[in-house]
């Protein structure tokens, strides 16, 4: 008796007997992920239906996803659906996230699991015997959720359109539709890996092969150094822009002239009208024109003036021709007449000017 109770003594100074361990650690929501998992990799992890310590590689591989075109995959959020724990993922299709807030609307509904990573479906395929293997699970996808109370809420779910494809062997698992994004959860973890390991490189080919597989159990649980390219080409910072030119100064308003200033004239190099260089108004080639007999008065803009007793029949027909030139430009300039009936204006003012000229010393002798 007295022997066992040294040994006793003896045990408890050591620290031999105490609490025994905690094998349940990884399963505690609040666990720091630097105790938890600090050094391991995936393939160490402990085995079970949890996934419990991917925390910081699954943070990784969702930013990742979404960088690359996961935005298919939707968030949904409502006062009705709680979330069994921090590690579930509330994201779904858009079709999945409106029948669930859909059937939401009927009471509460408790989600154990939604979208996974791929980190996440390896950890649970090589502990859980009803779990799919990694890149094959339409959890990766968006595309099921898993529901503890799942006896009272399935039909609301059935009702708002899930599908429950294994009520026997897996009664807490409902589908819904969606686009198959298995492939691009592969896919972001293999570009994960080339991203930190650059001398040992695997295809990205989205297909979750037996070297994915090697990779994915020998990966840090706690996650990697360098994020995602992807998401590293989002991180880093673009170059500032170039200081703009400054604005331009509008040219300060011009003085108005005063009322008694004289008309500008035209610019320099440049002939002034007709009327201010002396051509007559009637000219279109801007030629002066002949001064009239004082003596014949006043006459309408059609009557063409008789000539002076002392012009020579030259220039009279010269003077008649440049008038009917005159009548003819004008007429053309104002669209009334056409060309040929201007060419024949300006002939039957030959014709008369050369009949006055003919017939000009009978009238002569006669007055």
């Amino acid at each position: 008796m007295v022997v066992a109770l040294r040994l006793i003594a003896v045990l408890l100074a050591s620290g031999c007997v105490g609490e025994p361990p905690d094998v349940h650690l990884h399963e505690a929501d609040d666990e720091p992920i630097d105790r938890a998992v600090a050094g391991l990799t995936l393939a160490r992890l402990e085995r079970g239906c949890s996934t419990a310590g991917t925390e910081g590689i699954s943070a990784q591989l969702i930013d990742e996803f979404f960088c690359l075109g996961g935005g298919r995959v939707v968030r949904f959020e409502h006062p009705n659906v709680e979330l069994a724990s921090s590690r579930v993922h509330p994201y779904l299709s858009p079709a999945g996230r409106d029948m669930l807030l859909r059937a939401a609307r009927r009471g509460t509904i408790r989600i154990t699991s939604a979208f996974r990573t791929l980190a996440e479906q390896y950890v649970l395929w090589r502990g859980c015997p009803v779990a799919a293997s990694p890149g094959r699970s339409n959890h990766e996808t968006g595309r099921a959720i898993d529901v503890s109370n799942w006896e009272s809420v399935g039909r609301w779910l059935t009702d708002a359109g899930f599908s429950h494809p294994l009520p026997d062997s897996d009664p807490v698992h409902y589908e819904a539709p969606g686009d198959d994004l298995r492939s691009l959860s592969v896919r972001a973890f293999q570009r994960l890996w080339n991203a930190n390991h650059p001398d040992d490189r695997i295809a990205e080919d989205g297909i979750a092969g037996p070297v994915t597989l090697d990779r994915l159990g020998r990966s840090p649980a706690e996650g990697f150094r360098r994020p995602g390219p992807c998401v590293a080409g989002r991180e880093s910072d673009p170059p500032p822009p170039s200081d703009p030119p400054p604005p331009r100064e509008p040219p300060p308003p011009a003085d108005p002239p005063p009322e008694d200033a004289p008309e500008p004239g035209p610019p320099a190099g440049e002939s002034p009208p007709a009327e201010d260089a002396g051509g007559s108004p009637d000219r279109p080639d801007g030629g002066t024109a002949e001064p009239r007999d004082p003596d014949a008065g006043a006459t309408d803009a059609g009557t063409i003036p008789s000539p002076s007793p002392d012009a020579s029949s030259r220039d009279l027909v010269d003077r008649e021709a440049g008038r009917w030139r005159s009548v003819g430009g004008r007429c053309a300039a104002g669209n009334v007449v056409t060309a040929r009936g201007a060419l024949g204006a300006w002939l039957a003012a030959i014709a008369a000017a050369w009949l006055r000229v003919r017939w000009r010393p009978r009238n002569l002798r006669a007055q």
